[in-house]
This record gives structure tokens, C-alpha cells and sequence, in this order.
């Protein structure tokens, strides 16, 4: 129902034209200095695209050697309702169950990086019908599976704690440890 591409000069900020292919309606958005893919939800009523820092923010973080963070704006086809969250490093669509969102967040600053810290990271399972959220911490890989219905995620915490591979039934939201 929709089809999105992204434009621009080749050094600064780009924009990206969403637009409804039965007719002639379309929208603009403001996405930054990198093109990212937009990604839609398997029912068409919502798309994800992964927002970059604006050019000029982006080369003053470079220069101060400091990291520019993605964000991640969830729109809402109907009505074009915003929902923007900050610092992501990846996302998913719950594939055919079109009720669910997952979102990784990047590392704090202040985060152990030797090769043998933690890697795990937050994930907010966002319900789109809802606009409820579920945080799981130390999540370093997830996946649903092709219904939709089950999330896969692996848990790497500091200390080892809780560590393992888990089953969450997105449906009754029980989770159970497959190791």
C-alpha cells in the first residue's frame, strides 16, 4: 500500500518521501546525513525507519571523537502519528503477528568494553496497538519467528547473571529458558 525512498544531496542531510501507491498522497520526513531503509509492518499500518544524526551534528561528533547515535521513528500509516525513540542500534517487526515492535538500544557511554565485559544491551518490545512497552536487559542477538508469536533472545549480562537463550510467548508473555 505504501512505498518510501529516500533523497538528498550527496553531502548533507537527506529526506524521505513516503507515498500511498493507489493514489497521490504523500509525506516527507527529515532522516539525516545517512540513508537509512525504511522497513513496513507485514499489515501495512506502520513503517520503521532508523533516523541518522544530521550532517552538521554528525561531523561536530566526529571532531569532539564522540559516537552520533541512530534514533528510530515508528510511524503510524493511518494518521501519521510519531513515536521516536532514541539511541537504537537495531529493530524488527514481529513479522505475521503485526502487533509487536522490537527495539535494541546501544551500549551506555560508560559501558565496560574489554573483549570479556557483558554485551547484552536493552530491548523494548513496543506493542503497537497498545503503545505499551516491555523491557528485557542484557539482550545481545533476538529474532521472531515467522508467525510472530514467539521472540528468540540471548542474554548476556555482567557476571554472568541470568545469562542463557529464552523463549518469550509474545501472546501471554510467558518466558521460558531454553538454556
Amino acid at each position: 500500500e505504501w512505498f518510501a525512498w529516500s533523497h538528498g544531496p550527496t553531502e548533507g542531510d537527506l529526506k524521505l518521501t513516503l507515498r500511498k501507491s493507489m493514489d497521490t498522497t504523500q509525506y516527507h520526513y527529515e532522516i539525516g546525513a545517512t540513508a537509512n531503509s525504511p522497513m513496513f509492518s507485514k499489515d501495512s499500518k506502520f513503517m520503521a525507519i532508523k533516523l541518522a544524526a544530521k550532517d552538521a551534528e554528525a561531523k561536530a561528533a566526529r571532531k569532539a571523537n564522540k559516537p552520533a547515535y541512530d534514533k528510530l521513528m515508528l510511524l503510524d500509516l493511518s494518521n501519521q502519528k510519531k513515536v521516536t525513540f532514541e539511541r537504537v542500534r537495531n529493530f524488527s517487526f514481529s513479522n505475521d503477528n503485526t502487533a509487536w515492535v522490537a527495539i535494541q538500544f546501544m551500549p551506555l557511554e560508560g559501558a565496560p568494553r574489554d573483549p570479556n565485559a557483558a554485551k547484552g544491551t536493552d530491548l523494548v518490545l513496543y506493542n503497537l496497538n497498545t503503545q505499551k512497552s516491555f523491557n528485557l536487559g542484557n539482550v545481545t542477538e533476538f529474532s521472531f519467528n515467522k508467525s510472530g508469536d514467539l521472540l528468540a533472545y540471548i542474554i548476556d549480562a555482567n557476571g554472568q547473571n541470568g545469562n542463557g537463550i529464552f523463549i518469550r510467548d509474545m501472546k501471554t508473555g510467558i518466558i521460558s529458558a531454553l538454556d
